[in-house]
């Protein structure tokens, strides 16, 4: 009998990964990167009013002393009171 040594053996993979090259070459080309477009009809409101509260409000932020700042100028309590009754919007209270 022969004796057989492992570096007689080999596979040639060349043509195997030529073929696994080819294949993804074209399932890349044939795939589509465009999403699904879905049309929407969206109903538009006639009765609906626009909601300016913020634009037409006076932010009042609190700090966690508990100090009262209006456009960042500090005020004390009885500033914020007065300051409430003089304008005719309303406040909106935030904490710092």
């Amino acid at each position: 009998m022969q004796d057989f040594d492992d570096d007689d053996l080999h596979v040639d993979l060349t043509s195997l990964i030529d073929v696994i090259f080819m294949l993804v070459i074209f399932f890349i080309m044939t795939m589509s990167f465009t999403l699904p477009e879905i049309e929407l009809n969206v109903p538009t409101s006639t009765t609906a009013e626009e909601n300016d509260a913020a634009s037409n409000s006076f932010s009042v932020k609190i700090d966690s002393t508990g100090a009262f700042f209006i456009d960042q100028k500090k005020l004390t309590l009885d500033e914020l009171q007065k300051e409430e009754q003089e304008k005719p919007h309303p406040f909106l209270y935030r904490c710092l």
